[in-house]
């Protein structure tokens, strides 16, 4: 009753503002320079690649995905000088996290970072049996140091086994199991790039 009652008021709140007159704001605040340091960054920050063509795309063999790409579980993945694949039956959103040496995440609400990025998140809602994939993929070299890659199962919907494997410039590979819960995080797999 109370939401009714207020609805009926607001049109007329509008009209009652209809005829006052309009305030100009003032323009926002300049971005300050940065002042010149005498530090001189030699390092080139590394470029997002671009996700190949394919990426996402069903397949049989590596052909089908053609140049920076492979085949991987059936889907097109992108590939570069390190990647990182998830793979997983469990008809749920299991999401793929990977931590760079420079502390930047990749993963879905990130999905490039330090020149990595994020190229195929399936299973974001329904996606049945099979086999699923997520894969970040780094293209313009890489960042020395320790990198850490987990899975999460972001909605719960069901849990299982899951592999992440690294390839490229590193390579390890975790072997785990995620339970049916919202949000429930595996171990952790770290590696090391010099």
């Amino acid at each position: 009753m109370r939401l009714l009652a207020l609805l009926t008021l607001v049109p007329l709140a509008a009209l009652g503002c209809a005829e006052e007159t309009l305030l100009e704001l003032p323009d926002p605040p300049r971005e300050r320079e940065r002042e010149p340091t005498d530090e001189v960054d030699d390092e080139p920050e590394p470029e997002t690649p671009a996700p190949p063509t394919t990426s996402g795309d069903e397949c049989q063999n590596d052909d089908d995905c053609g140049q920076n790409a492979e085949c991987e579980a059936g889907t097109c993945v992108g590939v570069g000088v390190l990647q990182v694949t998830l793979t997983f039956e469990a008809d749920a959103d299991y999401d793929l996290h990977v931590i760079t040496p420079s502390l930047e995440e990749i993963y879905f609400g990130n999905t490039a970072a330090a020149g990595g990025l994020l190229d195929v998140d399936q299973c974001i809602i329904d996606c049945g049996p099979g086999t699923h994939v997520e894969n970040i993929f780094f293209n313009d070299g890489v960042e020395p140091g320790l990198y850490q890659a987990f899975a999460i199962n972001f909605d719960g919907r069901s849990g299982g086994a899951f592999r992440i494997a690294v390839s490229g410039a590193a390579t390890t590979q975790l072997d785990g199991s995620l339970p049916a819960e919202s949000y429930a995080r595996s171990d952790d797999l770290l590696w090391a790039i010099e």
